[in-house]
């Protein structure tokens, strides 16, 4: 299985690049748009994580910018419903802190923003993911502050709000996450939030 894979960019399209390597041979790897748009010049070397998917009919290569986001790869496509076209939309569409976000405060419509990906869908990964993702939030805490603040819907702003009073970006997620029936607006989030973790 080729799991890193370096050479030097030799092509490229809005979702994969060819990747020659120093043995001279030319891998083509399927890409999240965004790290197509952001990889170095052709000519320039670079370097994947990478995940080989090995089916009867093909062999095919997905590269990410980091193993997070090739983890996060690997725990979408293992969602019943969730293949790799529609996991490679979701990272194309969502940074990885993004995701986070919107796994952690039950925000489906950000993830159906992702073409392919409705609604069932999206509900089905966050609440596959959720459980999953604790090491990953703990690890970007600054990074989700930043998402929830461009996100903008009452979750995210709750999430802001209470980090903003101390609380880790994982504790606050947690807490909106447990009190949020999809209705409440940010301030009777907070304020749940906050009851649920006096008592903790």
């Amino acid at each position: 299985m080729i799991s890193v894979l370096q050479g030097t960019v030799e092509d490229r399209t809005s979702d994969s690049l060819v990747i020659m390597t120093d043995g001279g041979i030319g891998f083509l790897v399927s890409v999240p748009a965004s790290l197509a748009a952001s990889a170095p010049a052709n000519g320039k070397r670079m370097r994947l994580m990478t995940h080989m998917a090995v089916r009867e009919d093909a062999v095919q290569l997905y590269g990410f910018e980091d193993a997070q986001q090739k983890d996060l790869f690997l725990k979408l496509v293992a969602i019943s419903g969730v293949g790799p076209k529609a996991a490679m939309s979701i990272l194309s569409t969502l940074s990885v802190q993004e995701l986070l976000a919107a796994v952690a405060t039950n925000d489906a419509k950000s993830i159906t923003r992702a073409p392919g990906v409705g609604k069932k869908i999206a509900e089905r990964i966050i609440l596959e993911l959720r459980g999953k993702m604790d090491s990953f939030i703990a690890g970007t805490q600054a990074a989700v502050q930043v998402a929830a603040v461009s996100a903008g819907n009452a979750q995210s702003e709750a999430v802001q709000a209470l980090m903003s009073l101390g609380y880790t970006g994982a504790e606050a997620m947690t807490a909106i996450a447990k009190v949020d029936d999809g209705k409440a607006k940010t301030e009777e989030l907070i304020l749940r939030a906050l009851r649920m973790l006096d008592q903790a």
